[in-house]
């Protein structure tokens, strides 16, 4: 039986991130990871928390590594530049790596080759966001699924494992695991892998952490 696992949600208040875990158990989901904390638990989901780290250094990257790893249970690296994306793919302390959203920045930032190699059997993974696919005119829309497309080609090559989450900043930008598996099409993404990437993917990255930060089952 599947799991469905959200490993992105980005609430700006522990209020919404309450209102945004109740929603998630109504989806369906029985996992998430959440950038801000919710007030309360609930028992039919596990709450797991998570840090996006930005850097277009090496330096800063290894700072904030430093001060998040015991804190929090996902780390996620949205790779600035080239120094920081190659760093991030070998260090053992990140979990997913994304790349920016903003056709300009994608220019010099992707998942190439290099980093594939520095990836490759360590267990990290390549995040992909909804919110990145939901665009607001189809020119950009295009550029967001070729650029994907692309990184999708060099993970597959270097079998690096997939991600897909929300990237949900409210809860009507929440969507139920058919949704994104039925958004995954757009990027010529098979609906079985698609399944993999929210449920059995994400749900092995959190349950590595969990046990390597004592969370308990």
């Amino acid at each position: 039986m599947r799991h469905y696992v959200d490993l992105h949600l980005r609430p700006s208040t522990p209020e919404q991130a309450q209102e945004m875990t109740n929603l998630a158990i109504e989806l369906g989901y029985r996992h998430v990871a959440l950038t801000k904390q919710a007030n309360g638990i609930d028992g039919r989901i596990t709450v797991a928390t998570r840090v996006d780290i930005e850097a277009r250094r090496s330096g800063e990257l290894l700072d904030a590594l430093k001060r998040s790893r015991r804190r929090f249970t996902i780390i996620s690296v949205k790779c600035l530049s080239k120094e920081v994306a190659r760093m991030a793919a070998r260090d053992d302390r990140v979990d997913l790596l994304q790349f920016p959203d903003d056709p300009a920045q994608r220019k010099q930032n992707w998942l190439d080759h290099h980093e594939a190699a520095l990836t490759e059997g360590t267990g990290r993974a390549y995040e992909i966001n909804a919110s990145d696919l939901i665009a607001t005119s189809p020119t950009r829309l295009a550029k967001a699924i070729n650029m994907i497309k692309r990184d999708l080609a060099v993970a597959t090559r270097h079998d690096i494992p997939v991600v897909l989450s929300s990237g949900a900043a409210t809860p009507l930008a929440m969507r139920e695991p058919r949704a994104l598996t039925a958004l995954a099409s757009l990027l010529d993404i098979d609906e079985e892998y698609a399944s993999d990437m929210i449920s059995t993917i994400p749900e092995a990255i959190l349950e590595r952490n969990r046990d390597k930060l004592g969370e308990g089952p």
